[in-house]
């Protein structure tokens, strides 16, 4: 396991989220100060996962400055959280040069956190016709390539609107049902709002016992 000195209760499995979500979102800044010093400031949206104030909250109170709040944003600053995330492996906080991080290799449970993390990210849990999928989209692609060589799923590539080249994994049907129980979705849909309607209103419940 890696070596981190956690504090208040933090574990392993947050910091984890922590790192994930300001990667994948590339709500990271370093910013030089006046004074010479420079400053790590961390950026998260509360409006789609439902847990995400209380995560930040305890974290921030550990390894951060006090919060501060916009609308659905809220922030703080904290070296000393960027230092142990890179330890952790996270190297690159860029929506589009984002990297899978090491420690994710040490135990079954956090590689199986960092999918959940992807899909509160990037993700879309939804139904086409009668057929449920599961999909991650970003236009890093080189770490998309990676995230299904680790979890499986179809890759492919297309152009968005700003004309941006997007990497796609994506799981359908029995597939799709299948990285919902590694997951296990019973367990963790109520942190994902998105997901947590879908299943409400697809009916996702008959075949997964939600």
């Amino acid at each position: 396991m890696t070596n981190i000195n956690l504090k208040r209760q933090i574990n392993e499995t947050e910091l984890l989220r922590i790192g994930a979500y300001a990667q994948m979102e590339g709500t990271v800044s370093v910013c030089r100060g006046g004074n010479g010093g420079t400053g790590y400031r961390f950026l998260f949206c509360t409006n789609q996962i439902s847990d995400i104030e209380d995560l930040v909250t305890k974290i921030a109170s550990s390894y951060g400055n006090r919060l501060a709040r916009n609308g659905h944003r809220i922030s703080f600053y904290s070296k000393k959280l960027y230092d142990v995330l890179q330890n952790m492996g996270f190297h690159n906080f860029n929506t589009f040069n984002w990297n899978i991080p090491s420690c994710i290799h040490s135990s079954p449970s956090l590689k199986k956190e960092y999918l959940r993390c992807a899909i509160d990210s990037l993700g879309d849990i939804d139904i086409q016709g009668t057929t449920p999928y599961v999909a991650i989209s970003s236009v890093n692609t080189d770490s998309m390539k990676k995230l299904s060589r680790l979890y499986g799923g179809r890759y492919y590539e297309y152009d968005n609107s700003s004309q941006n080249r997007v990497g796609r994994v994506q799981w359908k049907g029995r597939d799709a049902l299948g990285v919902c129980e590694y997951i296990d979705w019973k367990a963790y849909c109520h942190r994902n709002i998105r997901g947590l309607e879908l299943v409400r209103h697809v009916r996702w419940d008959m075949v997964l016992g939600v």
